[in-house]
């Protein structure tokens, strides 16, 4: 599944203490209560490094061609037609299942 991303406006004041901050990152209802180990992580290394971190386009608000490019690391630039071939997913049985080729038009 997509991961949400989330800016520093979401993270606690760096001279706060770690418990304090892990609090305010549990009260907030901006962060989905599975996210709140990442935004802690998030905060810890702000706070070591001094910087805080910049924000990253979620992959639930990014387009498929933008996926394919940045998560995937396909080239995609010029074309009309992607093959994606060879795919191999796991189905709700457990099963590794082989799917076919697929033609996209972008």
């Amino acid at each position: 599944p997509p991961k949400a991303s989330y800016d520093a406006s979401v993270l606690p004041a760096l001279d706060a203490s770690q418990g304090v901050a892990f609090k305010e990152i549990r009260a907030n209802p901006a962060i989905a209560n599975k996210d709140n180990m990442m935004v802690l992580s998030m905060w810890q290394k702000a706070k070591k490094t001094g910087e805080m971190p910049q924000p990253v386009k979620s992959t639930l608000d990014m387009k498929l061609t933008e996926l394919l490019a940045e998560k995937g690391g396909m080239d995609i630039a010029g074309r009309k037609l992607l093959l994606v071939d060879g795919m191999q997913l796991t189905n709700a049985d457990g099963l590794d299942v082989e799917y076919p080729s697929v033609y996209l038009k972008i």
